[in-house]
């Protein structure tokens, strides 16, 4: 009898650890398929794909800083700035998933022609993106921010 007592808390231990692969498997194949979609949207100038990939109330911290709040303001925002991009790349450095919450740190690098219609400008920055399992099981993003740089006020701060 001790013997089950004791192997079924590992029973129930090894369960929970498949559980949690299974979230982060689930979370990292939707982050690599969102890239993809955002990768061809940029070669095909689709707004409205890139933003199927929002929650409709989802909240977008963009480059300047602004907060654009809702799938409809954000693919407005994205509709405005992509007709200038000339090229794109993203690449993942750090994931984490933990139940229905999974989030990516990237690095991006944006090439944008100009408007004034001189040299294109490339900007390379960082995204953090945190995406959400939705009732139906699939995952949307629900934040997002990009940034370039660091606040000379703030290049001296640690953790």
């Amino acid at each position: 009898v001790r013997r089950t007592l004791f192997i079924l808390p590992l029973a129930l231990l090894a369960c929970g650890d498949g559980r949690a692969a299974e979230d982060r498997t689930g979370a990292s194949a939707a982050l690599d398929a969102m890239r993809s979609t955002v990768l061809e949207a940029v070669l095909g100038k689709d707004a409205t794909a890139i933003a199927s990939l929002y929650v409709d109330d989802a909240v977008l911290h963009d480059v300047g800083g602004q907060l654009i709040t809702g799938r409809k303001a954000i693919e407005a925002r994205i509709a405005a700035v992509l007709p200038r991009v000339e090229a794109y790349s993203l690449t993942s450095h750090r994931f984490e998933a933990s139940g229905d919450l999974a989030y990516d740190q990237e690095t991006f690098q944006l090439t944008m022609a100009a408007a004034d219609g001189g040299e294109p400008q490339t900007i390379t920055g960082h995204h953090l993106v945190i995406i959400k399992r939705q009732p139906d099981g699939t995952w949307k993003v629900v934040q997002s921010g990009i940034w370039v740089g660091v606040a000379a006020s703030m290049e001296g701060m640690h953790h």
